[in-house]
């Protein structure tokens, strides 16, 4: 992850992420951007994953143990410090990932950050306008 500060986000970077409407601001910007979209040094997203997998599971901590590792004067030009792993989404895609045995539709996006670990379900009332 390099330090792409250019960013084709539609999204306000210069705070951080904490209600659930700027989750949905965040996986609305991801998957409307353009598939040249680059990740940058406070956001991943991933297409599609099953957390419940170990394989998943190493690849996401080692994420998570990357952006705990950025130099902080650069991390804190990002959402204030904090960073995003984006799973079920990317430009153009909205896969959603199962984060509960129960169906769900529209398909739901799990995220995570890192300061204050956490995961959120993030579901949209409208569907996403197809590219």
């Amino acid at each position: 992850m390099g330090d792409n500060r250019r960013v084709t986000l539609n999204l306000d970077t210069s705070t951080p992420i904490r209600s659930l409407a700027r989750y949905r601001e965040l996986v609305t910007a991801v998957f409307e951007a353009p598939v040249s979209a680059q990740e940058t040094v406070a956001m991943e997203w991933k297409r599609e994953a099953n957390v419940g997998d170990k394989p998943w599971q190493a690849e996401l901590s080692r994420q998570v143990l990357g952006f705990a590792n950025r130099d902080p004067d650069v991390a804190a030009i990002w959402f204030g410090g904090c960073a995003y792993i984006l799973v079920g989404v990317s430009p153009g895609i909205l896969n959603g990932t199962p984060v509960r045995e129960v169906g769900s539709d529209p398909p739901r996006t799990s995220l995570a950050f890192t300061r204050r670990f956490s995961q959120r379900d993030v579901t949209r009332s409208r569907p996403f306008r197809s590219q």
